[in-house]
């Protein structure tokens, strides 16, 4: 499927994939190394068309604690070191 995208798509578009429920909602970033490592494997066919991974994670309160104390930020950024090293990752 991801390949069809590829090939149908002009060679200056780019992609921002957004990482499925299972990951951000349902498991929030916990114990979902296999499913991330799909997601990996299924965007790499993008290649130069790639661009952001989106991790839609559930809402924040800001006024409650800082964005980066919250317990999914802090998941997300233990998710981010373990990422293959050719994934860019941006605070």
């Amino acid at each position: 499927m991801v390949r069809g995208w590829y090939s149908k798509t002009p060679d200056a578009f780019i992609f921002a994939a957004i990482a499925l429920q299972v990951i951000s909602h349902e498991k929030v970033l916990v114990e979902c190394d296999a499913e991330i490592k799909a997601l990996l494997a299924a965007m790499v066919c993008l290649g130069e068309k790639l661009g952001p991974l989106l991790f839609q994670l559930n809402y924040i309160d800001k006024l409650q604690q800082p964005p980066t104390d919250c317990a999914e930020c802090q998941k997300l950024n233990k998710s981010r070191r373990t990422s293959p090293s050719h994934y860019q990752s941006r605070e």
